[in-house]
């Protein structure tokens, strides 16, 4: 279980500065490129180490189910705010550390519970909005085909040039190693990608730490 730092450092404007409605945007359009960059990532492996070619109506699925996963993971966030917040009620004094939540921390607290039930709330909005799940599927695929463009394109250039006195077996080597670079430039694309989005929930928590400070 998530620690309340981990959920209340995870949402950069659920602070006093901003509206709720500025709050749940902010999570929103967070989880939006989260999901395109999930459902990019499971597309681009199963186009080259599957060889499928996924249809628009496989991507919007995959949205779908991002989408849900993401309400999922904001409703647990939310259910554990409230077991806090219920504690804290009863613990009169002064915080010791950014943690130790106390009675005057209650307000917030519900606060922010709040922006992750419209959050939650929002997300199943979206999850059952054809257009909008339709323009992220889009966005998907598009995206989806650029990088598997460009894993191409970078294999191709340290690829088989035609060679006439290569044997069969010569040609047939190469092509395998070929194959295996392919492969291997698709998983570095696909942690890349990946540590992109720690690094960016990193620099959100950390700024969310340093308005707590203020």
């Amino acid at each position: 279980m998530k620690s309340v730092k981990d959920i209340v450092n995870g949402f950069r404007l659920i602070g006093e500065e901003s509206t709720d409605d500025e709050a749940v945007a902010e999570v929103i359009m967070v989880s939006t490129v989260a999901t395109r960059l999930a459902v990019t990532n499971r597309a681009v492996i199963s186009m080259l180490r599957e060889k499928a070619s996924p249809d628009l109506d496989w991507y919007r699925a995959e949205v779908r189910t991002e989408l849900a996963q993401l309400a999922t993971e904001k409703t647990q966030d939310a259910d554990w705010l409230k077991h806090e917040i219920k504690i804290a009620a009863g613990r009169p004094g002064r915080a010791r550390d950014s943690q130790d939540f106390r009675s005057i921390d209650v307000k917030p607290l519900k606060r922010r519970r709040n922006v992750l039930l419209a959050v939650v709330d929002a997300l199943g909005r979206l999850s059952k909005n054809d257009s909008y799940v339709t323009h992220e599927a889009i966005q998907c695929r598009d995206r989806t085909h650029a990088e598997v463009k460009e894993a191409i394109q970078v294999i191709a250039e340290r690829g088989v040039h035609p060679d006439p006195y290569l044997s069969d077996d010569e040609r047939e080597k190469r092509i395998g190693d070929l194959g295996r670079d392919l492969m291997s430039e698709v998983s570095q694309l696909a942690k890349a990608t990946k540590q992109a989005a720690k690094d960016a929930e990193k620099a959100e928590k950390k700024s969310a730490k340093a308005r707590q400070k203020k």
